[in-house]
């Protein structure tokens, strides 16, 4: 019990749960390894992140949100061509789940790779 955090009564129990489960993890994989200055609202600044595929939607638009909030420049999306719109809709950059289609382009310019499907795709890039 001395270790339990009182929660305030006018915080909904399913968005707290939204925020443990979903957010935490994704605030720490973007900042996995720079713990230094992972509370600074300018930890990610300039930054250019790469999301692959295997990310609900849920999970996409938090981690667009929080790299967006921590100051990223541009967060591309693998992503199908139906989630297009939703991705622009969030302020992420959607990109064909054929990483042959735009890698060389990116290639150079990308500073950190989030990787929600790890298997599948870790020989690709």
């Amino acid at each position: 019990p001395d270790k339990l955090i009182p929660v305030p009564t006018w915080v909904d129990g399913p968005e707290l749960a939204i925020l443990l489960s979903t957010y935490l993890p994704i605030f720490q994989a973007l900042h996995h390894g720079h713990s230094s200055r992972r509370y600074s609202r300018s930890s990610l600044r300039n930054q250019k992140i790469l999301v692959t595929s295997g990310a609900t939607l849920v999970e996409m638009q938090a981690l667009v949100k929080l790299a967006k909030l921590q100051g990223a420049k541009e967060v591309f999306v693998m992503c199908e061509p139906k989630v297009n719109d939703y991705v622009e809709k969030i302020h992420g950059t959607p990109l064909g789940m054929n990483p042959n289609e735009w890698l060389p382009a990116t290639k150079e310019k990308i500073d950190l790779v989030i990787d929600f499907d790890y298997g599948s795709h870790r020989h690709d890039i």
